[in-house]
This record gives structure tokens, sequence and C-alpha cells, in this order.
């Protein structure tokens, strides 16, 4: 990539991610903006927008610290606890994350400055999902 990722994050994305939970058999959509605020060296992802599932609408939010060092991303919840971490070495990376038995498996694909997304695949005896989040300028 011609720019470090920190830099090429920063500002605001336009979302539109398509989930398919196959534990319940509904589809759903996510529509909103995600902005990459710096903070202290690393940078606060949040995201805002609409979620229909399974017929359902409602406003949705989330928070994650992205930190950076060298070629090493790590992700943590908004309160701090690890989430998961890859490594950027081309334009495409990937990611996993233990929770209890359902193991989240993600990828990670970068076309920047306008444009990134990441496939989450989720496995296990309580979750059976992927969700695909696409991320525009």
């Amino acid at each position: 990539m011609e720019m470090p990722l920190y830099d090429s994050l920063r500002g605001n994305w336009n979302i539109n991610r398509a989930i398919d939970d196959r534990h319940s058999g509904q589809q759903g959509i996510f529509k909103g903006i995600a902005t990459f605020e710096p903070q202290g060296g690393a940078l606060i992802y949040t995201e805002s927008g609409e979620l229909t599932l399974g017929g359902t609408s409602l406003r949705a939010t989330r928070s994650y610290i992205w930190s950076f060092e060298g070629f090493s991303v790590s992700v943590a919840y908004q309160d701090g606890n690890p989430f998961h971490s890859f490594e950027v070495k081309n334009s495409k990376s990937e990611a996993q994350h233990l929770c209890g038995q359902d193991t989240y498996y993600a990828t990670y694909s970068f076309y920047l400055p306008d444009h990134w997304c990441v496939t989450w695949t989720v496995n296990g005896p309580k979750k059976d999902y992927t969700s695909t989040s696409d991320y525009r300028r």
C-alpha cells in the first residue's frame, strides 16, 4: 500500500453491510457511517446507522480502538479488552477471534485510499453467520 494504514483510514466512511444469519435463517443489512478519529496514537473507530434484520429496523452503534505498530494492527473493544489483531503487508489480511465456543474469522481487503472491506465468518454452537462490510469514501 502506498500510504500507511493509519493515515489512509482516518476520516469518514460510508458502510454497507450484508448479514447472512444461517443460525436464525434471517438476512440483514446495515447502512451507516464509520469514522476513524485519532486519539493518543490510536484511531477510534465509531459506526452508527440503521440495522434491518428479520423485518425489524433499529438504530445501531459500536466503537473499537485500532492501534498500530509497524505492519501490525490490534483492534480492541471500546473498554480496551482485546478483540483481534492482524498483519498488513499487502492488500489482504486475516484475523481470528474466539468467543466462547464460537470462532470469528475475518478477511480484510484494502483498496485504499477510497475503499476497503471486511468479511466475518462466524461458526460455533451459538452462531453461524457471515457479515460483509463494504466501506467507501
